[in-house]
């Protein structure tokens, strides 16, 4: 009989700690709590996987995610042709010639230069 309590109160008491342990995940769900962020199941995740599952998003680029006109997680190309926005992979690198970078420099130097002389000559007249 003692044994069969004993065996009762710890089915019990693992039935009540699991139940406990689904009430917190499922209390945190889609939260952010001391700056620690839970996505959906209740776990303990990074901001972007939080902004992707719990954020509503219309035409946004979250977390390499995109999101198009009704919320709904898209294609890259669905994304471009329903918000009219085009995603680029990567960008020209207009610095790229150090001619024309040390030519530009020059010039804005001389353009400078030159309007200082020029307001010297016309404060001495």
């Amino acid at each position: 009989m003692k044994k069969a309590l004993l065996v009762i109160g710890v089915v019990l008491g693992a039935l009540f700690s699991f139940n406990l342990n689904v009430y917190a995940k499922e209390s945190n769900s889609c939260k952010t709590i001391d700056g620690a962020y839970y996505d959906k199941a209740g776990n303990e995740t990074d901001k972007g996987t939080y902004e992707k599952e719990c954020v509503s998003h219309s035409c946004d680029l979250v977390a390499d995610a995109y999101f198009g006109k009704n919320g709904n997680q898209v294609s890259k190309e669905v994304f471009e042709s329903e918000c009219g926005i085009t995603v680029y992979e990567s960008f020209p690198d207009t610095a790229s010639d150090s001619t024309k970078a040390t030519l530009f420099i020059l010039l804005g130097l001389s353009i400078i230069g030159s309007t200082v002389l020029v307001v010297r000559k016309l404060k001495e007249d």
